[in-house]
């Protein structure tokens, strides 16, 4: 068909609407319905462009049903369709990496050669899905396959490694990223500091997190958590108290993980004062307490013998934030 034909122009100027609804998948579907009812061909661009804007929607099952549908209407997917269809399964909540994986192994059954892309969006899906072990293993094959990892592939490796408590693992890959070129974002730190963390290397967490100041990143309150996490797992109230006190001084707003753990090291230490004293700030400010928070500055008055103080602080909190007399008495008798 000549590129001139007016039906050929119109499958070009739907595509292109399409295209122009990654931000509203809605108006993207009613564009391609709109298509097949005038009884045009939507074509791999149509399609394509149909599942990014599902994608971006946070929509995976409409994304891997558009992918479906391609066959039935005789358009071959090609690696961008199937990128977006890994992407959104990678982007989805709990991560689907099941159907990612499957959809990444047919990506090679079609003879369709995957890109570095393709390879992030399946990495993405596994590291949500605490698959670390089948995140390495992808990771390994597209250095070897010659595809040149990128900032989100290192990114997806990391934080891969965070969730499976690999941070020897996650470290080699963050230096790596010097050796492939690729400039370390405040994401890979986080990851790197959250691997630490979960690792209970509290000293190489609280080092990154000091070359981060030095580097002049501008550090979010994911930055102060997973160190002050890490110093709490480590018993180091002293340096968690040190940060929580930074992270107002940065100017970063304060999340109940924040209070959570800042509480939590103290308790740890012994220092109830300084435990009720932060709960207190909590209860306060706009960060409504959980029962972490709760639970542990229990714990801190228990060890210090303030029994009383525990008895007086509920009485206080539940007035504040509508605590029931039963869930007080269930965290007095815990």
């Amino acid at each position: 068909m000549p590129l001139h034909h007016p039906s050929l122009r119109n499958v070009f100027c739907f595509s292109a609407g399409i295209s122009a609804c990654q931000s509203c998948w809605k108006m993207a579907v009613r564009l391609l319905a709109h298509m097949l009812m005038m009884q045009m061909e939507p074509n791999v661009v149509s399609f394509s462009a149909m599942i990014s804007a599902t994608e971006k929607g946070l929509h995976w099952q409409q994304a891997l049903q558009c992918l479906q549908e391609m066959p039935n209407r005789k358009v071959c997917p090609n690696v961008v369709s199937i990128s977006a269809a890994l992407s959104a399964c990678g982007n989805s909540v709990n991560g689907q990496w099941q159907h990612a994986w499957e959809l990444f192994a047919g990506l090679f059954d079609s003879k369709i050669r995957a890109n570095v892309i393709s390879n992030n969006a399946v990495m993405s899906a596994l590291e949500k899905g605490y698959q670390w072990q089948q995140a390495m293993s992808l990771f390994e094959s597209a250095m070897q396959s010659n595809a040149q990892p990128n900032v989100s592939s290192f990114g997806s490796a990391i934080s891969a490694c965070e969730k499976g408590g690999q941070w020897e693992q996650a470290s080699l890959f963050f230096e790596a990223m010097g050796e492939f070129e690729v400039q370390a974002t405040l994401i890979s730190y986080n990851a790197l500091i959250s691997a630490f963390e979960k690792g209970g290397q509290w000293q190489e967490a609280l080092q990154i997190f000091s070359g981060m100041n030095q580097a002049k990143f501008q550090l979010d309150v994911i930055s102060f958590n997973a160190s002050m996490s890490a110093c709490e797992k480590g018993s180091q109230w002293e340096q968690a108290l040190s940060l929580f006190a930074g992270l107002f001084e940065s100017k970063v707003f304060a999340t109940v993980i924040s209070f959570n753990a800042a509480i939590s090291a103290c308790e740890k230490g012994c220092q109830w004062q300084q435990a009720m004293s932060l709960f207190e700030s909590a209860v306060s400010s706009r960060v409504r307490p959980n029962v972490i928070s709760f639970s542990s500055a229990i714990s801190a008055c228990e060890k210090g013998g303030q029994l009383q103080q525990v008895v007086e602080g509920l009485h206080v909190v539940s007035n504040r934030t509508h605590l029931s007399s039963e869930n007080s008495a269930r965290l007095l008798l815990r």
